[in-house]
């Protein structure tokens, strides 16, 4: 197209805007209701794959509460149970031993940080707080209320704590009845308090925790007590203990107890799991299936066939019965099929705390997820997920994933590295060269793989001839490599402990160390942006350097990564854990945040609302995907993969891989912007170089030194148009859909 032409449309565009503006005017007031619609869920949610492990199950009203093995607390309001909601934000730790509702708050126990209250809030937002004031031991056991503001809770080796102020300070029941043995569960049964020992069977307390008197009879006087049930409407008790499951009448009132054994219809050699009631029926989950009998006559039959390896608890819900699993999820059937021909139907969606190892993203739609299952891929932006795993050996021990195109590469603990050209359908074995199989980190430079394996070794191949070979010339003995980023053909490489090793030749040299200005050798992650490489640290935050010039110039500590949820949260925002660059920012995560800055870490803002991330889980994988809107992922160990939408970062102005000394300006134009690949580009200022980049900062495309060309583009995405001009350097954001 020559310069006539290229002015021409420029200007029909102009015209073109001008005539649609009465459009956009109708459309605006639409516009903004339905982005403000979107706006009130872009927070951080589960993105699959779904599943995961129940521990606890509680039921308050129209409310189901489910606490999960090490993924937190999952809530479901709807009848039907047809989603669930993570509730993981403020909880210190996702391994849920108790979870109970006293009728105005909801508390949850913790295996390893004591106990939390649901009443934390940030305007629509809500969050846990932790209420620990006074409590021997932050390993709870179990928790009961005992009215709205009263509640006790069993600690391993603490013994038992009582508040009376909803959890704002706790006391321990000094009780010389109660202090040699450990409590593993209590239920209220009436106005009397109900616990089960280990090693002294039942005791009870009508005094509220004051005083307490042995209910047990001579079979279990010395018991280790498992669970306890307390049917209201019959004012029985059903207990297990390592003898059997019993039946105890007038246990809201009686004086002394009677113990029946209550295992009728059930077959020998079971163990009880879980124990409900709805006061009609007794529900019970065991080792070999699912059983119910009427509470007016104990007869168990059984209610259906699961998986008999994976109970853990049931809970009568409405008209339904709520079973949960160990790694699979969560089930239901309805009460009134309650029979050896029930159907179970998984409810698992939004149900997400698998462990987590690594994602990798491609294009627009395509998510890659490891996970203790395996790995899984999305082709749909994470709606759904396909296991696939087809000769990838050691699938369940998959320690990375790294899209190169579309070529999508994983690492394994015991059997190497693997490759798929077909986005996970089939893998094939790509270790020659490689001694050592146990492969931990993939990364890539301009033309090769690079891997670090367990014993510290860097290693890289072509990718068009697989042969490994180390790269550990000049690193020292004992290295720990974490990471690597390079900017053309500097490789740098972060090492936990010895800090930054930079290597000028893309790894056919030896490394050099770069650590001048770096206050903290203990290197997590590296990315690069524009001119500058960042380094995050375990303990100092976020380190900048050109990355030209690492070894001459040293690095600078960017701005201390601190926002108003980091702190209400109590959050450690100098201990890195990943970095990844994406459309103008860099990205730095911690333990429960992600946070993002756009001017080279002079200030760091939210890496959008960090409700709501678990605020007890590491991150230590970023990616996105590169659609226009755009979207972050990230890895929790305990519960998948969380996204949020980029939309809730603030639009940036042109210019973002330029360096601080220069400023953006607008000398670049472009028509049509958004275009589909094909578009007219002015640059003023006499161009000396035109390069355009991705949102990686990596150079897709060339372009010749002209001040107006048309420019052909075959593949999609946000980039920018990056000139060198004598005006200084331009930038323009551009589109191609």
């Amino acid at each position: 197209m020559d310069g006539t032409r290229c002015h021409e449309q420029l200007n029909i565009n102009l015209n073109s805007i001008i005539k649609m503006k009465t459009i956009f005017q109708y459309s605006f007031k639409f516009i903004l209701l339905v982005a403000s619609m979107v706006s009130a869920y872009a927070h951080f949610g589960s993105r699959g794959p779904l599943g995961g492990s129940v521990n606890c199950m509680t039921v308050f009203d129209s409310t189901v509460y489910i606490g999960t093995v090490s993924g937190g607390v999952y809530e479901s309001t709807n009848s039907k149970l047809v989603a669930w909601r993570a509730r993981p934000v403020g909880l210190k730790s996702g391994k849920i031993t108790a979870i109970v509702h006293t009728g105005k708050y909801l508390f949850a126990g913790t295996a390893d940080s004591g106990v939390f209250r649901f009443t934390g809030f940030v305007g629509v937002d809500r969050y846990w707080e932790k209420k620990n004031s006074g409590l021997g031991s932050t390993q709870i056991i179990a928790l009961i209320s005992v009215d709205s503001v009263t509640l006790l809770a069993s600690t391993v080796g603490g013994g038992l704590f009582k508040t009376v102020n909803k959890g704002e300070s706790w006391i321990a029941v000094s009780n010389p009845t109660l202090q040699n043995f450990d409590i593993s569960s209590m239920v209220k049964a009436g106005n009397r308090i109900v616990v089960g020992t280990q090693g002294g069977g039942i005791y009870v307390s009508d005094d509220t925790a004051k005083t307490w008197k042995n209910f047990n009879d001579n079979g279990s006087q010395n018991s280790n007590v498992a669970l306890l049930s307390y049917n209201e409407k019959t004012d029985e008790l059903i207990v297990t203990n390592e003898v059997g499951m019993f039946l105890v009448g007038n246990a809201g009132q009686g004086s002394t107890a009677v113990y029946t054994l209550a295992e009728n219809g059930l077959p020998n050699g079971i163990k009880v799991i879980s124990i409900s009631n709805n006061q009609d029926n007794w529900y019970i989950a065991t080792n070999m299936g699912l059983f119910t009998s009427s509470a007016s006559a104990l007869n168990w039959v059984s209610i259906g066939t699961v998986n008999l390896e994976n109970l853990t608890a049931i809970v009568p819900f409405r008209t339904n019965l709520v079973l949960g699993t160990k790694d699979l999820g969560i089930y239901k059937t309805t009460l009134a099929s309650a029979s050896p021909t029930t159907t179970w139907t998984s409810v698992s969606t939004g149900f997400n705390n698998q462990k987590a190892y690594a994602v990798a993203t491609s294009g627009q739609f395509i998510i890659a997820a490891a996970t203790e299952k395996g790995v899984f891929i999305s082709k749909d932006l994470a709606s759904s997920y396909v296991k696939s795993n087809n000769g990838l050996e050691d699938s369940l021990n998959v320690t990375d994933l790294l899209f190169l195109g579309s070529n999508l590469y994983a690492s394994t603990a015991n059997a190497g590295i693997f490759f798929s050209a077909d986005t996970g359908r089939t893998w094939n074995r790509i270790n020659t060269g490689l001694a050592n199989k146990n492969i931990q980190r993939l990364f890539r430079t301009n033309n090769q793989l690079v891997a670090f394996d367990n014993l510290g070794n860097v290693l890289a191949t072509s990718t068009s001839t697989i042969n490994w070979a180390s790269r550990n010339s000049g690193l020292p003995i004992g290295v720990q490599p974490r990471a690597l980023t390079f900017v053309n053909d500097t490789v740098i490489l972060g090492t936990f402990g010895t800090g930054v090793f930079v290597n000028v030749n893309g790894l056919e040299t030896g490394w050099s160390a770069a650590n001048a200005g770096l206050d903290n050798l203990e290197v997590t992650s590296l990315t690069s942006f524009g001119p500058f490489v960042f380094a995050g640290t375990a303990g100092n935050g976020v380190f900048r350097a050109k990355a030209w010039r690492v070894s001459q110039d040293g690095w600078q500590a960017t701005a201390p990564l601190g926002i108003s949820h980091t702190n209400l949260m109590g959050l450690n925002g100098s201990h890195i854990q990943a970095m990844a660059t994406n459309g103008g920012y860099v990205f730095a995560s911690h333990k429960g945040g992600l946070l993002a800055t756009s001017d080279h870490g002079n200030t760091w803002i939210a890496g959008g609302n960090q409700f709501n991330l678990p605020s007890y889980a590491d991150i230590y994988r970023i990616d996105f995907t590169t659609n226009t809107t755009g979207r972050v992922f990230v890895t929790t160990p305990n519960n998948s993969i969380y996204s949020n939408a980029l939309s809730e970062l603030p639009a940036l102005p042109t210019g973002l891989f330029n360096s601080s000394e220069n400023n953006a300006s607008n000398g670049i134009k472009m028509s049509p912007n958004p275009n589909s690949g094909s578009f007219c580009l002015k640059i003023e200022g006499r161009p000396e170089k035109i390069e355009i980049v991705n949102t990686l900062g990596e150079i897709v495309k060339e372009l010749p030194s002209l001040s107006e060309q048309n420019v052909e583009m075959d593949i999609k995405g946000m980039f920018f148009i990056r000139a060198n001009t004598k005006n200084g350097l331009q930038i323009q954001k551009l589109i191609v859909e």
